[in-house]
């Protein structure tokens, strides 16, 4: 008898298809000999569908699973817009989502095998991504930084927007450079945070300050504009000789703005800032942030195209998809 997983490999088809064709999806369009040759493998080698709970299989919904609690989102709606991404895709290739789990809320999630298909947000960890990859074979990546392989994925190139960001000041020689921020953690399917990493911002500014001989002056911590005023404060109090800040993004600025005004230092003058996400409100603070705009929506349209392909094709191989933004450069940076 074998798994699912080895008869997809034996028919050399993605266990996606394995699963339309023994569960005779009438939306799929498959090849004759492709779908003989899977029911003959099946036969031969004894495969028996795992326990799939009540009812039908829900062969056109789709299953969101965030690292992101709800409330998170009041000053970001960096997740918010990828979910518009999903939603838009989805239902330009007939498919729905059912159901968003939100794993803060530690969710029980009985119904995974049900659905045609899993979308997971957010870093994850590698054992929870495994478990529910166990329980359904189409599963596909959004923005995980501590799962870089072997499943298909979505996410941004952080660290080579970040190096953009960097030439921004270097290339007019604006030293030192202060970076506010934190590193990304991985959430397990009980909504706690385990396995830690740097991230491609942070990584990238501490390769940066080693290529450079600059001190690292970086205040790592939370990811809202409270702390984005606290460590704002902190740095250019201790280091006033800093010069400009990256920030990994727009709620972090939105506090460190304050922080600056607070402090009576003039904006680009005397302290230059570049963030990350140009989120809607970015254009309109004074003074307007520069910031690096991320594809947000299109990481959401790209992972339910991979997620379809999954579904009505043979493919086999893991597609990594990796995008990048650009910098959209207004008031809080001179001009170059």
């Amino acid at each position: 008898m074998v798994s699912m997983r080895q008869l997809a490999r034996l028919a050399g088809v993605s266990p996606g298809l394995v699963s339309r064709v023994l569960n005779h999806d009438p939306t799929l369009a498959v090849a004759p000999a492709t779908r003989q040759r899977i029911q003959d493998l099946a036969a031969q080698y004894h495969y028996v569908p795992g326990k799939r709970g009540p009812g039908k299989k829900w062969i056109n919904s789709l299953c969101v699973i965030t690292a992101v609690a709800e409330k998170d989102e009041v000053y970001d709606d960096y997740f918010k817009v990828i979910m518009t991404g999903i939603t838009a895709a989805a239902r330009e290739n007939g498919l729905s989502v059912k159901t968003i789990y939100r794993l803060p809320e530690g969710p029980a999630m009985p119904d995974i095998e049900k659905y045609a298909g899993i979308v997971m947000i957010g870093s994850i960890t590698p054992a929870a991504v495994a478990s529910i990859a166990a329980r359904n074979a189409h599963v596909v990546l959004i923005d995980n930084q501590v799962v870089t392989a072997g499943y298909p994925a979505v996410g941004v190139d952080l660290a080579a927007m970040a190096r953009d960001a960097l030439m921004v000041f270097t290339t007019r020689n604006v030293a030192p450079i202060g970076f506010i921020g934190n590193t990304v953690r991985g959430m397990t399917l009980a909504g706690k945070l385990d396995m830690e990493v740097a991230g491609g911002r942070l990584a990238e500014y501490r390769r940066f300050c080693q290529q450079t001989h600059q001190p690292d002056y970086s205040v790592l911590g939370a990811w809202d504009p409270a702390f984005g005023y606290r460590a704002t404060r902190q740095l250019l109090t201790a280091h006033p000789e800093i010069q400009a800040l990256l920030i990994a993004s727009d709620p972090l600025a939105l506090g460190a703005l304050r922080a600056v005004a607070d402090l009576n230092l003039r904006i680009p003058a005397e302290l230059e800032v570049l963030s990350f996400d140009d989120l809607d409100y970015a254009q309109y603070l004074i003074p307007r942030l520069s910031t690096a705009k991320l594809p947000t929506q299109e990481l959401g349209r790209r992972a339910v195209q991979l997620l379809y392909q999954q579904l009505t094709t043979a493919q086999v191989t893991p597609e990594q998809i990796t995008l990048r933004g650009e910098l959209r450069m207004r008031e809080t940076t001179k001009k170059a």
